[in-house]
Parts: C-alpha cells; structure tokens; sequence
C-alpha cells in the first residue's frame, strides 16, 4: 500500500497570462490532494488565477517569472505567488476601496478576500508577494456568520 502525504509545492512560471491558468490547475489539484472539497478548491482556483494574473500585470519585467509556492499544514493551505516586479502602489490598504472606486477592473483583492480565509500582501524592493489562506471544511459546513462554505444563494457550488 502507497500512502502519499504531500504537503508543500513550488513551481515558477514565465510572467505571461498563458502561465495563469497552468498555475491554477496546478493548485488545484495540490488542494484536492490536502483534502479540500470541490467548492473550496474552486474557490482557491479563483483567488489563485487572481493572484498569478495581478503578479503578471503588475510584476512584469522582460524574461521574469512569478513563483507560486503552497504549504498545508493541516488544517492551513497557505499559498504564496511572489513576482519580482515593482507591484503597485500601497498608499491605501489594497483591496478596502468601495466596489464603486473600480470602475471596470480592480476587483481582483476584494474577490480574493471573499473567497479565501486570508489574504496579504507584502511589498518591497525586489517584488510583491500575495499571501492567501483556507482552512480545510467539511463542504456544506456553516461559518459563524451562518453563510456556507462554497454554496452560493441558489445552493449551488
């Protein structure tokens, strides 16, 4: 009998919006290893591609790579995507504005932070990194607030 406990991987890609969707697949099948159900998985799925898709837009440099590196410390999946661009700017706390500040786009930080237990971000001279976290739930199970993890108003995933 096998018994596979995986419980950290890194992986870099090319700084382009082609490596987005690779990198989200391959957290999502990380995820689905640790344990996550279905509606979490694409929950991390969707902060993930919001992530690696600011650290492509905002961290570009000519021939970079962004890194996107997952721990699981049951019951934390942390998930770290690391660029080595010069980010964006930090006067105000990212992702706090009304929805009505972003016209168009900008909402990437505030849908992260729906999804994800966590999300940070630390910023200096060689690069942004995005920290996101999600306890591992029973799918279904509700929060204190009473919302459901994973289920949206018509109780689906």
């Amino acid at each position: 009998m096998v018994v596979l406990n995986v419980t950290n991987f890194r992986a870099a890609y090319p700084s382009a919006y082609r490596s987005v969707a690779e990198a989200r697949r391959a957290v999502g099948v990380f995820a689905k290893s640790c344990g996550f159900a279905m509606p979490d998985i694409s929950d991390i799925v969707l902060a993930v591609g919001e992530a690696c898709s600011n650290a492509v837009e905002h961290g570009h440099v000519e021939r970079a790579r962004f890194v996107v590196t997952c721990d699981f410390a049951d019951p934390v999946l942390r998930i770290e995507v690391r660029d080595t661009g010069a980010g964006f700017g930090t006067e105000t706390p990212l992702g706090c504005g009304a929805l009505s500040e972003f016209v168009g786009r900008g909402r990437g930080i505030q849908i992260m932070r729906a999804l994800m237990d966590a999300v940070t971000y630390r910023c200096n001279g060689s690069g942004t990194t995005a920290v996101l976290e999600k306890r591992l739930s029973a799918c279904g199970v509700e929060k204190a607030s009473g919302e459901s993890y994973g289920i949206d108003s018509r109780g689906s995933g």
